[in-house]
């Protein structure tokens, strides 16, 4: 650099045209990303080898915790995945209070991030915010499987009490019940595992579902959803448990279930 060389010159090779920038935080050089900064880089430069974008996605995306919080000192703009994989909850929750809240993949993506990252407290609000807790991301790896790898192990036990399910989990799941689709959102993931797993009562799930909800109680959608393997089925009105009846309802106008004269009522052994 001193010699005069361009602090912002571009690698034209295979796979992205990244900047020296780039290259120091993929590589968690805190030391050379300060030069570079120091001379004049531009932090926000694009070209990432992972989805074109900044150095600061590059040191998220490759792990380099140290870099990536480096960025951040120095000035870096961070994105919700980067927030929520820094640890960074007020920078996630303010997010949440913009005009223009983020879309639920969007979310479902951060979620991810933060499980990489190892952050619970982001991560658990997110979840909250009806991430998707078992989608299957980058490298084929479901959250859990992103702690995992993190060796967050804390996380891991967080994210398996609330139903989260490993990528080859969820493989041999569609294998046993090769009829059923995976659920879209978090909540219906969460029904899904604990009913199979025979962890909780109905009653417990749907007021787990009635405190999460943006509604004051789960949509008929969303319970029907969650039971893809058939142990849980709605039959006249009423939802039922391998043939008992065990939630008693009226289907509102707008198609929600008025569960307060449900009964408990548990699958054990599944």
């Amino acid at each position: 650099m001193q010699a005069g060389a361009d602090v912002n010159a571009r690698w034209f090779g295979d796979p992205a045209p990244e900047t020296p920038l780039h290259w120091a935080a993929s590589s968690n050089d805190v030391a050379v990303l300060d030069a570079l900064l120091d001379a004049g880089a531009d932090i926000e430069a694009s070209g990432a080898v992972l989805g074109g974008g900044s150095p600061l996605a590059d040191a998220c995306g490759f792990g380099s915790w140290a870099a990536a919080h480096r960025l951040v000192e120095r000035g870096a703009r961070t994105r919700l995945k980067d927030a929520a994989a820094l640890g960074l909850i007020e920078r996630v929750r303010a997010a949440f209070a913009e005009s223009a809240p983020p879309e639920p993949d969007e979310i479902t993506h951060a979620f991810w991030s933060a499980c990489h990252g190892g952050q619970r407290q982001t991560g658990e609000f997110l979840l909250e915010q009806d991430a998707d807790l078992n989608w299957v991301g980058w490298d084929d790896l479901t959250p859990l499987d992103a702690a995992a790898r993190s060796q967050a192990d804390a996380l891991v036990g967080w994210l398996r009490g609330r139903g989260a399910k490993s990528s080859e989990e969820l493989a041999r799941l569609t294998t046993h019940h090769p009829s059923a689709q995976r659920p879209a959102g978090s909540d219906r993931a969460a029904l899904r595992s604990a009913i199979d797993q025979g962890a909780m009562t109905v009653e417990e799930l749907l007021s787990e579902a009635r405190h999460r909800a943006p509604r004051p109680v789960p949509t008929l959608g969303t319970l029907v959803s969650a039971v893809c393997t058939g142990s849980l089925v709605l039959s006249s009105g009423h939802f039922a448990l391998d043939g008992a009846s065990v939630v008693t309802g009226r289907l509102g106008d707008d198609r929600t279930v008025d569960a307060g004269d449900r009964a408990a009522a548990s699958r054990r052994g599944a």
